[in-house]
């Protein structure tokens, strides 16, 4: 506990320093100390884009994508061979649909 402590108030004494020399406070790149959750959206849980994945009797794969509020770029259920196909339809679907919904 004390050497995180020691940690923190080293960076706060440098950040002071860099304060009051250059005006500005340079943190490292790749650090985000405000951010709870910093991780990637899923395609899957795209807000307002509901993928479904499933499988039949026969072992085929399936995919269908809906998109709420532009219910025309929604995608309809599409079979494939693996299971890894089917994956990269929809990662591939739903980038297309965010880049389309993004520019309107």
């Amino acid at each position: 506990m004390q050497k995180i402590d020691k940690n923190i108030l080293r960076l706060r004494i440098l950040e002071r320093i860099l304060k009051e020399s250059y005006g500005m406070i340079v943190r490292p790149y790749g650090r985000n100390f405000k951010t709870v959750d910093n991780n990637p959206i899923n395609y899957k849980s795209y807000p307002g884009i509901d993928v479904e994945e499933y499988t039949d009797n026969d072992g085929n794969f399936w995919v269908e994508i809906e998109v709420e509020k532009h219910p025309k770029l929604s995608a309809r259920a599409r079979s494939f061979p693996t299971a890894s196909e089917a994956e990269m339809y929809a990662r591939k679907t739903v980038d297309r649909i965010k880049i389309i919904l993004a520019n309107h």
